[in-house]
């Protein structure tokens, strides 16, 4: 695949994530933490990759990348407090800038782990754990709170779910999407920290 090529399937697929993201769906519950999870884990990755600067920097320290995680699953909490969320289901307007932080806190979450910015070695495997267990306590607190937690509209619901079903759905849906993009990028990192390891080693006996 030449440059060109992959450049441009690049920004189609950040195209079609986007729509998908931004697009005003049901007011059910489920469907629209899918939304959520395309925003903040499909969309930010792709949109360091063709955005040029955005991943160039000076490299972070471990300190920074464990603020800057911080920091994004924080966000992510309080998009998804139950405020923050109505408003997004009831009101386009809030709904665009609610994903648009969704978006900002992907971003807050990659940086650390991409480009120049990005931490080395084990340290950046350990970010993305990090992130992996914030998003990870949100999908398990929605999954399995025995109440509901979100106050909409029940008249469109997904695939005829009851409120807490479509709840529960939600959190299943995080737990199944977004846990395994991030165990993929741990993978990713664990790799490239073991080459970049074996790299060093062989610098040093060269030396």
């Amino acid at each position: 695949m030449t440059i060109d090529a992959r450049s441009s399937g690049m920004w189609a697929a950040l195209l079609a994530g986007l729509m998908v993201g931004l697009t005003p769906m049901t007011t059910s519950v489920a469907p629209h933490v899918l939304q959520h999870v395309v925003l903040m884990f499909f969309v930010p990755p792709i949109l360091v990759r063709v955005v040029p600067g955005l991943a160039g920097g000076r490299q972070l320290g471990v300190g920074a990348g464990v603020a800057l995680v911080l920091v994004g699953i924080l966000a992510i909490y309080a998009l998804h407090a139950p405020p923050s969320f109505e408003l997004d289901l009831r009101n386009a307007g809030a709904g665009l800038a609610v994903h648009s932080g969704l978006i900002a806190a992907g971003l807050v979450l990659v940086l650390p782990v991409t480009g120049t910015w990005s931490v080395r070695g084990m340290a950046a495997v350990g970010l993305v754990a990090l992130a992996e267990l914030g998003v990870g306590a949100l999908g398990m607190w929605l999954a399995w709170i025995p109440k509901l937690v979100y106050d909409v509209p029940g008249d469109d619901r997904a695939f005829g779910l009851d409120p807490q079903s479509d709840q529960a759905a939600a959190g299943a849906i995080i737990l199944v999407v977004a846990e395994p993009l991030l165990a993929v990028e741990v993978a990713k990192l664990f790799f490239r920290a073991l080459r970049e390891g074996e790299a060093e080693d062989l610098a040093s006996d060269s030396s």
